[in-house]
């Protein structure tokens, strides 16, 4: 009203002088300045309204108190004016309806949660928990009131169990569960699987899409990201969502660039429906032209190596590849009177051929059966017998497999033996046999179904086969939807029993089930019959009818020991269970001694004192109890990226499994070992020992393939020999069981979880098989005893070598190496052990005062040795003969003739060969003992030559250090004398050079023209050289 009267007066005094218009102005100007207070009062009662309404926000239950209070100091305010308290009532009202509506809302909506009776799946009961969560946050359920809503609707087995653990709590003393959070945790321990986050883990690590299309495999990919909780970046969360695509979706986007999962499932879809218009504008036709081509198509002779009709695809699938282009390019997209002519030919990814996708690759359907269609099955005529009846002999020749020779290698067999109340083992075995490839008993399969005849690859390296490459490559495709490439071939001979030898052609794969598998090409060109019942083959061979009958191994008797007793043992969980119900506890222990007779071994007077001061070091057996974590442990880093290993555990019949299982057990007493949850796993198996007994090894080469490999050196044999110069009294420590003294580093066990039929495990100490086990052995052993290391202590892996002047010295050395190993908590096995001796076995060799001599075990190993009767043989002589040919002069010349029986080919043991056998064992009873270098003497160093090969000795005061020998080849044999001569020399130099090139040695030679090689004028290529 003020204002409006204002503006009337302002317009009747227009019409006055211009006097009293000066005056309205100045009225108009403080009506104007009031009005301006007035609004600047409402925004600051504004604000503070704001501020009220957060503060009721925190604290809804003192809401209607707090309004009430504001709401009448501000009407009681003398200082308010009466529009300003009707604003703040109206904005008031406003606000209570809005808190009202909200209220309706929640009382309205009326929220149920289904009733838990224990039964659901993991899935289910983690949304029935959020579905639990979800209704406490709309209607705000105070906490004392979560856990007796969620006790009401535990129905069932639930209700018992919830009961249970109520009763329990109350029995034991301990405080009633009373907040959701621990309700909520109890019921995830128990209704939930205890792998459960690891399957999910690994769920997702190995999620692919397979057949699945890219919605649905994105759909399960959301998921699995929510329930894992991933928390990864936009482009790593990106990478691992393209991983699992279909490859030719994989290859199709290479180079888009796509830094979120919406991208690359955008850019899928798209190369999806593309795809998908593609193969629908292919003819059908197409592809079943492909596999009756196939089908009908007539096999080659195994001699010629047939090549399988899979290399090429069929006749339609060879004629697509070659597709021809404008202007005479191929491959490629051509351009011709401006125009673009694009390639639309489709590529598949799978065998690389043209004309078709790899989800309808002919390669796919590779080694299956194909139905083929009636009218074609009976087109097929009968053939008939082909060789004459009259020319056969009449009697049969049976073969039953071998049984007596060296096995390639020890393998279990896939029959089983058949037992009291069992059918005939013939119903369900197939066709296993051993036969003989070149002097070794090997396992061979034949079977009907494959279209293949296949040599293992570990047969062609052991036996060291002769391969060629394969004149037409190819692809074989196998049940698990992969395929390998054939690249190689040989040509395979072997023997059923000692006179029906075969040759066949194979092509090389690495197979794991047999040696040898003969297939569909074998029985074919040999027309071979076989007899369903009695599982047996039947071929002519020189005119007489042999028959192959399948073997039958049965599995060795355990022997059972009478003194053994069942032991009770109790688990974790009832020593947990039982400890709540009293606090006072008694426990019997059963425990195996094992006394060690010291009498057993004489030891000096001192070592005795000595062992006697330390006897805590040499323990029957390892403590049950974890090594110290020392500066050093065992880690397994691996390699980026990399698909972890999930292989399933070996079959083995009763007699292994119980072995196995006892040894796992005992490794679980010890600690060494506990149950595991790891995503990978490696199959355990066993070994034998010299003694008969088992040894459990695992199967650690898929987790070496991605293990990161250590470099760290190991020392050589002739480096720790040469530092024992001058020493007279030795000792030998040897740990027992030293891998499993070394602790796995934190957080990496899992990696070494392997599988057996009870379950799964992994190492807390150091395994066998491990990649970098020796590296870590051999670092932590160098640590501990750095300060001691070539002054009187040499270490090669478990052995310590322990070496001084005199007893006195050695005493001391002992005592400190014996402190040493205690402060580490190092445990010795006592029984190889050797202490304060004169001499000492080290890695095969005999060091003592006098030198070095060979090993006398070895020896008459070398001694005994029969006339090898194959290449195999004569290569395991070489080699054990060659370990000590530092210690026969002329090694190589002598050991020529059986050289030469080492080469590919047919062997044939010659006289010259049997006369080196022989001599090589004739020196080998009374070699010499080679002194150990000494630095501060003078070298003397004499050289010989002939056609044959070259040697020399190298000496010091006329005692031995060394020999050295090498074999001339072709070119070499045809030097001149002097050159020959000069050869062995300048050879001698080099192979000991680091004896001899920091100071003046004597070489001594019979051939007269060599002193005057300094005073000749001009030097051919080779004498510079």
């Amino acid at each position: 009203m003020q204002l409006r009267s204002g503006a009337t007066y302002a317009s009747m005094s227009s019409k006055k002088t211009s006097s009293n218009q000066d005056a309205d102005t100045i009225r108009l100007e403080e009506i104007s300045a009031t009005q301006q207070s007035h609004q600047d009062a409402i925004i600051q009662l504004n604000s503070k309204l704001d501020e009220i309404m957060k503060l009721l926000e925190k604290s809804q239950e003192k809401r209607p108190i707090e309004e009430e209070i504001a709401s009448h100091q501000f009407r009681q305010s003398p200082n308010r004016s009466r529009e300003e308290q009707d604003n703040f009532m109206m904005g008031n009202q406003r606000r209570a309806k809005l808190f009202e509506l909200d209220d309706d809302v929640t009382k309205k909506v009326c929220l149920e949660v289904a009733e838990f009776y224990g039964k659901l799946n993991p899935t289910a009961f983690l949304d029935w928990i959020m579905s639990m969560e979800d209704y406490f946050d709309w209607y705000a359920m105070p906490e004392n009131k979560k856990v007796r809503f969620v006790k009401a609707k535990l129905k069932g087995a639930a209700r018992l169990w919830w009961h249970n653990i109520e009763n329990q709590a109350h029995r034991t003393g301990q405080p009633p569960i009373d907040t959701w959070d621990e309700m909520k945790l109890k019921m995830k321990e128990h209704f939930l699987p205890t792998d459960y986050e690891q399957l999910m883990y690994t769920k997702l690590f190995s999620l692919k899409q397979g057949t699945k299309s890219v919605e649905e495999y994105t759909e399960e990919f959301h998921e699995l990201s929510i329930q894992n909780q991933v928390r990864e970046s936009d482009a790593q969360l990106a990478a691992r969502y393209k991983a699992g695509l279909r490859m030719e979706i994989q290859l199709e986007m290479i180079a888009a660039h796509t830094y979120t999962v919406d991208d690359v499932y955008q850019l899928a879809l798209k190369i999806e429906e593309g795809l998908k218009f593609r193969v629908s504008r292919r003819p059908s036709s197409q592809i079943g032209s492909t596999f009756s081509n196939r089908t009908t198509s007539k096999p080659l002779s195994t001699s010629n190596f047939r090549t399988p009709n899979h290399v090429n695809g069929g006749g339609n699938t060879q004629q697509t590849s070659n597709v021809t282009y404008k202007n005479g390019n191929k491959g490629k997209n051509s351009m011709s009177n401006g125009d673009r002519k694009v390639d639309v030919t489709p590529l598949c990814f799978k065998c690389g051929g043209h004309g078709h996708y790899a989800v309808v690759c002919p390669t796919k359907s590779l080694h299956f059966c194909v139905e083929e269609p009636e009218s074609e099955l009976e087109s097929y005529p009968k053939e008939e017998e082909t060789y004459n009846e009259d020319e056969v002999s009449e009697e049969c020749d049976y073969y039953d497999g071998m049984t007596e020779g060296h096995s390639l290698i020890v393998r279990p067999l896939l029959t089983v033996p058949k037992v009291k109340g069992e059918e005939d083992w013939r119903r369900t075995s197939i066709f296993q046999t051993r036969i003989s490839c070149q002097g070794r008993l090997c396992t061979m399969i034949i079977d009907g179904g494959s279209s293949l005849n296949i040599a293992s690859q570990e047969l062609v390296e052991k036996l060291n086969l002769k391969t060629e490459r394969h004149p037409n490559p190819f692809r074989v495709a196998w049940v698990n939807n992969t395929s390998i490439p054939v690249s190689f071939r040989c040509l395979v001979t072997f023997f059923f029993g000692k006179d029906f030898e075969e040759s066949v052609w194979c092509e090389v794969l690495p197979i794991k089930v047999s040696h040898i598998l003969l297939g569909r090409p074998w029985l074919f060109d040999r027309k071979v019959q076989h007899d369903g019942y009695e599982n047996t083959y039947a071929l002519i061979h020189n005119g007489r009818k042999k028959i192959l009958r399948p073997m039958k191994e049965v599995p060795p008797i355990k022997k059972s020991d009478e003194n053994a007793q069942p032991k009770k043992v109790l688990t974790m969980c009832q020593f947990e269970n039982e400890s709540k119900e009293t606090k006072v506890i008694f426990a019997l222990m059963a425990r195996k001694v094992e006394e060690f007779k010291e009498q057993d071994k004489e030891y000096p007077a001192n070592a005795r004192k000595i062992l006697d001061d330390f006897s805590d070091l040499w323990p029957a057996e390892l403590p049950n109890e974890l090594p110290p974590m020392r500066d050093i442990q065992h880690a397994i880093d691996l390699i980026p990226g990399a698909s972890l290993p999930n292989l399933p555990a070996y079959r083995m019949n009763p007699t292994e499994h119980a072995e196995l299982k006892r040894q796992v057990d005992e490794l679980l007493t010890k600690g060494f070992i506990r149950e595991s949850l790891s995503p990978c796993g490696v199959p355990a198996l066993l070994t034998p020992k010299k003694d008969g007994s088992w040894r459990m090894c695992v199967d650690s080469r898929a987790i070496n393939k991605i293990t990161i490999k250590y470099r760290f050196p190991i020392p050589r044999l002739d480096d720790m020999l040469d530092m024992m110069v001058g020493s007279v009294i030795f000792s030998k420590i040897d740990l027992r069981s030293g891998y499993h003294q070394i602790r796995i580093r934190p957080g990496d066990e899992w990696k070494t979880s392997f599988k057996t039929k009870d379950g799964l495990y992994e190492w807390l100490v150091m395994p066998f098989g491990l990649t970098n086990a020796p590296s870590t052995f051999m670092r932590i052993m160098t640590q501990v005893l750095k300060p001691f290391i070539g002054r009187f202590v040499v270490v090669y892996f478990d052995d310590i070598l322990i070496y001084s002047r005199s007893c006195e010295d050695h005493e001391e050395h002992l005592k400190q190496v014996m402190r040493t190993l205690r402060a580490e908590k190092f445990y010795i096995n006592l029984k190889k052990c050797t202490f304060m001796s004169p001499s000492v076995v080290f890695l095969g060799f005999v060091v003592s005062s006098k030198g070095v001599e060979t090993d006398p075990e070895k020896i008459k190993a070398i001694v005994d040795w029969p006339v090898p009767t194959n290449i195999h043989e004569v290569r395991s002589f070489h080699g054990m003969a060659t370990f000590y040919r530092r210690f026969i002069r002329n090694f190589s010349s002598i050991m020529a003739p059986i050289t030469e029986c080492m080469k590919p080919g047919l062997f044939i043991w010659t006289k010259a060969a049997n006369k080196a056998f022989e001599e090589i064992k004739s020196k080998m009873v009374n070699p010499p003992i080679l002194r150990l270098p000494d630095f501060e003497k003078v070298f003397e160093m004499a050289c010989d030559a002939s056609h044959v090969g070259i040697g020399a000795v190298l000496s010091q005061e006329g005692h031995p250090v060394a020999f050295f020998s090498e074999k001339l080849n072709g070119a070499k044999k045809k030097y001149s004398t002097y050159d020959l001569e000069f050869y062995a020399v300048v050879q001698a130099i080099r192979h000991w050079q680091h004896y001899l090139s920091y100071k003046e040695f004597v070489l001594y030679s019979d051939h007269e023209a060599l002193r005057y090689l300094n005073s000749q004028k001009k030097l051919n290529s080779r004498h510079a050289k």
